[in-house]
């Protein structure tokens, strides 16, 4: 048999055989596409800016993103991101005006000496971040349409203590994300610790770089 016709045939067994398996494999390695819903508006800046910054990676990747906001907060801090991905809008029960009032009074008791463990500062923090969530859930028409779009999991700010709420009732896994460090998650204050639930008095074991609180419902 001639060197030409053995060219032949090996060219036709690599086109007929051997290049459609490997896109078959290729196709197969293409990886699943999921729907994320960011949620950083209630504490806003930075925690709001670190979010939309992962919500961006995702969407590069091929992913679904939306991310829910409050009417309290300036469109400044969101706008440059819609063309990017949609957002969901929950009706708040402060005015712009009114968080920006609360922050000027933050920044300025912090600038006074007040910690940011002070009692007083802690207090108000609170009570607008659980206005903010009552705010949320009872907006029904919100809730709804966060139903209607089946997400596949939810990435919040680690300081909002409403997030493992909102998951439970979309039925849905959720990752808190910290816009400081490693640490714990912050809703063991809400159980009387000062980090995540099962430890007590607050002591907190050696972490891994990147640690990320996650849970599933």
């Amino acid at each position: 048999m001639s060197r030409t016709i053995l060219a032949v045939l090996a060219f036709g067994f690599c086109f007929f055989a051997i290049l459609p398996a490997l896109s078959s494999a290729e196709a197969n390695s293409v990886k699943k596409k999921y729907k994320f819903l960011l949620f950083g508006s209630i504490t806003g800046g930075s925690h709001y800016l670190c979010l939309a910054k992962l919500g961006r990676a995702l969407v590069r990747h091929g992913h679904g993103v939306v991310s829910l906001i409050s009417t309290c907060n300036p469109s400044t801090l969101w706008e440059n991101d819609v063309g990017l991905f949609p957002h969901v809008v929950f009706n708040s029960s402060y005015t712009k005006q009114d968080k920006a009032d609360i922050l000027f009074s933050l920044s300025s008791k912090s600038m006074k000496g007040f910690s940011a463990n002070s009692e007083e500062l802690s207090r108000v923090v609170r009570v607008a971040l659980f206005r903010e969530c009552d705010a949320l859930f009872n907006d029904s028409a919100t809730m709804k349409r966060l139903h209607e779009e089946r997400f596949d999991m939810l990435i919040a700010d680690d300081c909002i203590p409403c997030s493992p709420l909102l998951a439970q009732a979309l039925d849905i896994p959720f990752v808190l994300n910290s816009v400081f460090f490693a640490i714990p998650t912050k809703h063991g204050q809400c159980e009387g610790t000062w980090g995540a639930p099962g430890i007590c008095g607050g002591m907190f074991p050696p972490l891994p770089p990147g640690y990320t609180t996650v849970s599933e419902p």
